[in-house]
């Protein structure tokens, strides 16, 4: 069993229970999420590390071989998700300190917010179709409970569309393991990609590829499978629905790449631009579009509302907010030499390469709409004056100022970062894409010779 696999699991998990543990002391569970937090992004680190070094790294569950354990598998690209998870994970726990409130943190914010991060990490490092399932499964009730926190009627009304909604994914995806397991009799994902390679029903394995299609788009809100999250973002505490638009929507697109490059590869071209512009694309998105969730927060900080027509003034009233807001926006917008430019640059270039210009068009029209968005909020909340009617500022004498600065201001870095240093990301991005587009890799890690 190799320990770097299954730490970033634990610890989300150890974390969940001893919060759980310490349910009557608040200071303490706040305490075990920040350093749950750091712990996981320290595993994250040291796990991509390691995947860079020796490999894709392999752990099977009480020396049960694959493909007939429970098996753990660490690429380059379930070891950046796991990274980036850890990130979010320790900004999200800082920011929670100056913004959960108490009647939150009574009702178990704290365990299910860590339930849903090892949820999410375990998705990143299975090598199960089947422990997939579990994993979104432990996801979703995790994150229900997020929603329904606090007990207000317009939670209650976005998280039952949430859980509805997903609830028919986990059903199309349940249906789609059992299709797949009565085909291929196994739901080791490196045995499933041997089987289906050498299988004779391409019909039945289409119908299959579909099914896990509606499924992981719905669950990664995917257009047009997106109708649960409008009516679901605004209604939580702003650090939950951070967690959500950054982070748990990517698990679905996850897992798309991961059994489209793997399992179900008959009928597919993907060239490795394309997918190191996505891969590359996906970490830069979680990183900006949780920044943006939280900086809405600082903004809320400042006037006591969400409705730009109440807001204004605060490029005067708050110019470091300003700048912190257009790091990640201008990012989101893909201006550069900011990260979100460099991730559009090769989304586009690799559909100009394949000559694909519908897909070039969708994407140079989805880039400026995010520009007007982006411009829009800029307008409305930090140029114009602040209307007469609305609430004075009141940010400035936060005392907890500097835990919601603390996240966002890292949060900026980081996109900077990755803008500045695009060549070794871009990079990095292609070694994840040549892993993917090479499924022998992957099967020969987890099967050895066995296949």
């Amino acid at each position: 069993m190799k320990a770097e696999v299954i730490i970033p699991i634990l610890i989300p998990m150890l974390a969940g229970a001893l919060t759980l543990i310490c349910w009557r002391w608040r200071l303490v569970q706040r305490w075990i999420s920040v350093f749950s937090g750091a712990g996981l992004l320290l595993a994250g680190l040291h796990l991509l590390l390691q995947v860079q070094e020796k490999g894709i790294l392999v752990s099977t569950m009480g020396a049960w071989p694959a493909p007939y354990g429970i098996t753990l598998v660490a690429d380059l690209l379930s070891a950046i998700m796991v990274l980036v998870a850890g990130v979010i994970g320790l900004a999200v726990a800082v920011y929670s300190l100056a913004t959960m409130s108490r009647n939150h943190e009574a009702f178990g914010y704290y365990p299910l917010l860590h339930l849903m991060l090892s949820g999410v990490v375990g998705a990143f490092l299975t090598g199960d179709i089947f422990n997939l399932y579990v994993w979104f499964e432990i996801m979703l009730v995790a994150s229900f409970g997020l929603l329904i926190l606090g007990g207000e009627r317009s939670q209650m009304e976005g998280a039952l569309k949430y859980v509805t909604l997903n609830l028919i994914s986990s059903a199309l995806f349940l249906t789609a393991v059992g299709l797949l397991y009565g085909y291929a009799g196994t739901l080791n994902m490196a045995d499933l990609a041997v089987r289906l390679a050498n299988g004779s029903q391409p019909g039945l394995v289409t119908v299959i590829a579909m099914l896990f299609l509606v499924a992981f788009g719905i669950k990664a809100a995917a257009f047009p499978l997106f109708f649960w999250l409008p009516a679901s973002y605004h209604t939580p505490p702003v650090a939950i629905s951070a967690v959500f638009a950054g982070l748990l929507t990517k698990v679905g697109v996850y897992a798309l790449y991961r059994v489209f490059s793997l399992i179900f590869v008959q009928d597919l071209d993907f060239t490795p631009l394309a997918i190191a512009g996505g891969v590359f694309y996906i970490f830069h998105h979680i990183i900006v579009k949780t920044n943006l969730f939280l900086i809405s927060g600082v903004m809320y900080r400042y006037h006591g509302s969400y409705d730009l027509a109440r807001l204004g003034g605060l490029y005067r009233s708050a110019p470091w907010l300003a700048l912190l807001f257009l790091i990640p926006a201008m990012s989101l917008a893909g201006l550069p030499p900011l990260s979100g430019f460099f991730a559009k640059y090769t989304v586009i270039k690799a559909g100009v390469l394949a000559e694909s210009w519908f897909m070039v068009a969708i994407a140079l029209v989805v880039g400026l709409l995010t520009l007007y968005s982006m411009i829009k909020i800029w307008a409305e909340a930090f140029w114009k004056p602040l209307p007469e009617d609305a609430k004075p500022l009141r940010g400035g004498g936060d005392p907890h100022r500097y835990l919601l600065y603390l996240p966002v201001v890292g949060l900026a870095l980081i996109t900077l970062v990755i803008g500045f240093g695009a060549e070794w990301f871009v990079q990095l991005a292609m070694d994840t894409a040549a892993q993917l587009l090479s499924p022998e890799l992957y099967i020969e890690a987890v099967l050895g010779g066995s296949q």
